[in-house]
């Protein structure tokens, strides 16, 4: 799937994972949700359908839907923290991030 995880991403995947009580250490869901302030957005939980692994690093193993699949591609995944909390950051080739960093349009389409 070529999902790259950076290490700090990873590091809070595993925490979040750990912490959630539906959750599976080391066993996280990416999934792609319509809204927010573009057509689509991402949605990291510790619970949801696990169909289909489409990365893994760093003890970090990130599943989607079979339907999600093919829309996560060539993305990359990053976790940034400053004064006012942290979050989850994404860019990728086949889509147009917006400035939140977690909403996003799909450049093919």
């Amino acid at each position: 799937m070529n999902i790259q995880i950076s290490p700090t991403a990873s590091s809070e995947l595993m925490r979040l994972s750990i912490v959630s009580q539906d959750g599976i250490a080391g066993k996280m869901f990416l999934g792609i949700t319509a809204g927010g302030c573009a057509s689509w957005s991402f949605c990291i939980s510790a619970s949801g359908n696990l169909d289909i692994p489409i990365s893994r690093s760093n003890g970090i193993t990130l599943y989607t839907e079979k339907s999600q699949a093919n829309n996560l591609k060539n993305i990359y995944i990053d976790f940034v923290e400053n004064l006012a909390g942290g979050s989850f950051v994404f860019s990728g080739e086949e889509i147009d991030v917006k400035s939140c960093g977690n909403c996003f349009d799909f450049k093919f389409g």
